[in-house]
């Protein structure tokens, strides 16, 4: 179900702009661009793989609980 070619939930810290990313683009630690503002940042690659891991043991919707962003510069 949540493998490296489906897509992930993520909320612009910014704008609070809501959009996807590919799960194997993120594990990478990948610069993303939030498609509305424009602002880029990095998602903490250790947050995100236990982030992962609670969603395919069931503790972690996702799409419910929209995975919120922290200022990193």
């Amino acid at each position: 179900m949540y493998e490296d070619d489906k897509n992930w939930p993520i909320k612009c810290f910014s704008c609070r702009n809501e959009f996807t990313e590919k799960i194997g683009r993120l594990k990478t630690g990948a610069r993303i661009n939030c498609p509305d503002c424009g602002l880029g940042f990095n998602l903490p690659t250790e947050q995100f793989v236990m982030a992962l891991a609670e969603a395919r043991d069931g503790r972690l919707n996702p799409w419910r609980d929209m995975i919120r962003i922290t200022k990193t510069d």
